[in-house]
């Protein structure tokens, strides 16, 4: 096929230069006014169906000048063929019809290099590899947060370490202790000394109402005589610091 108007190719698109399409149809129209009169009447948008550049040439009597150029594409140039109405004009758009053709079945037919394709599937296989690790990662993530929250709420049940204040001894300090409950509570303190004194039977199986009596002293002495301060304290801070729901009697019951 001849080449009737030159075709060249930028960034995967072809082009056309619209002064030479203008040339080709033979337009008697000066070039300037005639592509800007089918781009205003046609709605063609710039960067998209054409591109303007300045061209700078010589000329003999004036100097270097500057001309305003168009490179259009295949679609402009077919329909601004088409819109000429005459027989340059329908050979052209039969021309870049061709050319068209041509170009969409070179691509088709165009063998795919295999390293690209094994490039390609790396970069599937990786991004899979990636997805496979991440769903990994988040479950591995859910099942620490899980194991954190049980291990949380199982700690919610052991009683807080005693810290003794200098110069204070553990029965001092567990004193004071039940006296801020009773205070915040607004509770007896013979009702949550009893308390006391039934969790602490309960769970080491000691009656200690009975041994203290034998001894002739006080529950607490007892407690404290025989080593069970840090014991009567770590039930205190586990039935009382969260505000449990405990049954005692309140004041104003």
């Amino acid at each position: 096929m001849n080449e009737l108007v030159k075709i060249t190719e930028q960034d995967g698109q072809q082009l056309v230069s619209a002064r030479e399409l203008h040339e080709f149809l033979e337009s008697e129209r000066q070039f300037g006014n005639w592509i800007q009169q089918r781009i205003d009447k046609y709605g063609f948008i710039e960067n998209q169906d054409y591109i303007c550049f300045n061209k700078f040439v010589k000329a003999e009597k004036y100097g270097n000048k500057t001309l305003k150029e168009y490179a259009i594409t295949i679609d402009m140039a077919k329909e601004l063929a088409m819109v000429e109405g005459n027989e340059k004009g329908k050979q052209a758009r039969r021309y870049f019809i061709e050319i068209e053709k041509k170009y969409k079945q070179n691509i088709l037919s165009t063998p795919i290099n295999q390293s690209y394709l094994d490039l390609v599937e790396m970069i599937l296989k990786t991004l899979r590899d990636q997805e496979i690790a991440m769903k990994k990662l988040d479950a591995r993530i859910n099942q620490i947060e899980f194991v954190q929250n049980t291990a949380r709420k199982q700690l919610e049940y052991f009683p807080k370490p005693i810290v003794k204040p200098r110069n204070k001894t553990g029965r001092q300090i567990l004193v004071q202790f039940v006296n801020s409950i009773v205070r915040r509570d607004n509770l007896f303190p013979r009702s949550v000394w009893i308390k006391l004194y039934e969790e602490f039977c309960c769970r080491y199986r000691k009656n200690i109402r009975r041994r203290a009596n034998n001894l002739g002293i006080s529950q607490l002495d007892w407690i404290e005589q025989f080593d069970y301060i840090d014991e009567l304290y770590a039930i205190a801070v586990e039935l009382f610091q969260n505000k449990w729901d405990i049954k005692v009697h309140r004041k104003n019951h």
